[in-house]
């Protein structure tokens, strides 16, 4: 038998992370008190309290809310598969909702251990289409099997979070086909030699 929520606590819930998101966006991860967004959602501390354990787990659920996890591309061809998973990075990265957020959330978890942890466990459930992609790859040959998928990931994805943080650069779609072709490039080229293994 199916156990159905009750609408009023469905309601509640929803509310509650409006109001979380709401102040996310407009104020940054610090005025995501529980005391204001409780106020924000016409509802007591302990309703929140009720659905959430902590601020934290409270703030890391309206975050993703604001932007899915990408669906694994339906195509077999990897750069194609690459280029549109980095479109919809790009995309959560700068025009999204949580975009202005980004910023004060990284900052935020540099403090907080526990929203440090959720926020790991958010990447890793963003990653996995792109680590599918990969995977699915190296499956077929396209690119070799040791190939290394966590450094793959960071090859492909850091250079977007580098320019939407440090350097402020726009992410073009050449960019986006720059970062892929190089990658690929370097996971299809072979190893180079160590000079204590060059031969004579």
């Amino acid at each position: 038998m199916t156990i159905t929520e009750d609408p009023r606590v469905s309601r509640s819930k929803s509310r509650i992370l409006d109001s979380a998101a709401d102040l996310l966006v407009r104020e940054g991860a610090a005025a995501a008190t529980i005391e204001r967004i409780a106020a924000g959602a016409g509802v007591a501390r302990t309703t929140v309290y009720r659905h959430w354990p902590s601020r934290s787990h409270l703030v890391m659920d309206a975050f993703e809310t604001l932007a899915a996890p990408p669906p694994v591309p339906a195509t077999d061809d990897l750069r194609r598969g690459l280029l549109a998973l980095l479109a919809e990075l790009a995309w959560a990265l700068t025009e999204s909702r949580r975009a202005p957020m980004l910023p004060a959330l990284v900052d935020a978890a540099e403090r907080d251990e526990e929203l440090a942890n959720l926020q790991k466990r958010h990447t890793e459930q963003r990653r996995k289409p792109m680590r599918l992609v990969i995977e699915a790859a190296i499956t077929r040959g396209e690119i070799p099997r040791e190939t290394d998928t966590e450094l793959a990931l960071d090859q492909l994805s850091g250079p977007l979070f580098y320019r939407r943080l440090i350097t402020h650069r726009p992410i073009t779609k050449r960019f986006l086909e720059q970062v892929v072709d190089g990658a690929i490039a370097a996971w299809q080229s072979p190893p180079h030699a160590s000079p204590g293994n060059s031969s004579h």
